[in-house]
């Protein structure tokens, strides 16, 4: 069997979406399932490769990887919709699985995420009905989608998994190097930000930052007190090395959204130690302050970092390459007997 990929653009540059679709192929090939990546911003006709596989390929299987952002400026991708519709009706025996990496946006109404938000919630439940499965990374996602499917739809829930490599059996954390990674984000950083990084270190006695990013623009007071330094963006296999050597990783994201973080993903998967920056008690996806990371501003040297990486690297196995691989190779093979979300079975166990 061979899974269509239809994916934003082939990696590189960067992009999350295309790096998660690119991984999971990889890990479908022990399964005995084959993958062609589809970018839709390239030199290639997407539709008409997606129309050779469904008449080429018995059973045609299409798996849409889908953030609003990356196929449309404003996130509502709504020729998108349209030419998958189209395409379903001319070629109904193609099954069809979605993963919903993000759903829409929202804001206040002096944002420009409000003013857009209806047309992507609108373009995000007509894809998940074109669908025959839909799989996402977050319970509310899924709950949101159950909403715009049949009572009997059931929608797998599989936070992301690192794109940059997984470790069996990560080194522990004591006998890794007093270094800290800070890694993805934007060019800048606000000040609290800053204080809550420096504040860690500092009770963790760490004594390096090492910033994989574009350049960014780092206090003196902590290119002062700590070896900085910054790598610029790495490809997979060096990000992996660093991320080997790090003790504790800084990340700055909002706590709902966490099982969408691949940052929080590489470090679960290597046995770096999260210090979130927005850090709640309880936070979705089953992850809790002190058990799976740790909040930056409540970080103290009596912190057991060696628990921490243990609990957050059990947590990670349950949605690694592997185990995710395993739940779509299922899909795959429910998909083939022609059922769908529409019908009352239920979809596979992971």
């Amino acid at each position: 069997m061979t899974w269509f990929h239809l994916i934003p653009r082939l990696p590189p540059p960067v992009c999350g979406v295309a790096d998660y679709a690119r991984c999971l192929a990889q890990a479908l090939e022990p399964h005995g399932q084959m993958s062609v990546l589809v970018p839709v911003q390239g030199p290639l006709k997407w539709r008409a490769e997606m129309e050779s596989a469904a008449r080429t390929q018995k059973p045609a299987l299409w798996l849409l990887h889908y953030s609003g952002y990356g196929y449309a400026r404003h996130g509502a991708p709504l020729h998108l919709a349209g030419e998958l519709a189209h395409l379903r009706r001319t070629y109904p025996q193609v099954r069809m699985i979605t993963m919903f990496h993000e759903l829409y946006a929202t804001g206040s109404p002096i944002s420009s995420a409000f003013w857009v938000s209806f047309l992507q919630r609108h373009v995000a439940a007509r894809l998940a009905r074109l669908s025959d499965a839909v799989v996402t990374n977050r319970n509310e996602s899924a709950r949101w989608l159950q909403r715009q499917l049949p009572q009997s739809a059931e929608i797998k829930v599989l936070p992301v998994f690192s794109n940059f490599g997984e470790e069996a059996s990560p080194m522990p954390s004591m006998q890794r190097p007093a270094r800290m990674v800070l890694f993805g984000g934007g060019s800048a950083r606000d000040a609290v930000f800053w204080r809550h990084t420096e504040h860690a270190m500092s009770a963790l006695g760490l004594g390096e930052l090492v910033v994989v990013s574009r350049e960014l623009e780092v206090p003196e007071a902590m290119s002062t007190r700590f070896i900085v330094r910054q790598t610029g963006v790495l490809e997979p296999g060096a990000m992996a090395e660093v991320l080997r050597e790090c003790r504790c990783g800084v990340l700055d994201y909002n706590p709902d959204f966490l099982g969408k973080s691949g940052v929080l993903a590489a470090y679960a998967a290597f046995g770096v130690v999260p210090l979130l920056t927005r850090g709640r008690q309880e936070i979705s996806e089953g992850l809790v302050e002190g058990r799976h990371f740790v909040s930056a501003q409540a970080v103290s040297s009596s912190t057991h970092l060696a628990d921490v990486q243990q609990e957050l690297h059990g947590w990670y196995t349950g949605h690694s390459q592997s185990a995710t691989a395993v739940v779509y190779a299922k899909l795959a093979e429910w998909s083939a007997r022609g059922l769908n979300i529409r019908s009352r079975n239920r979809l596979p166990a992971a």
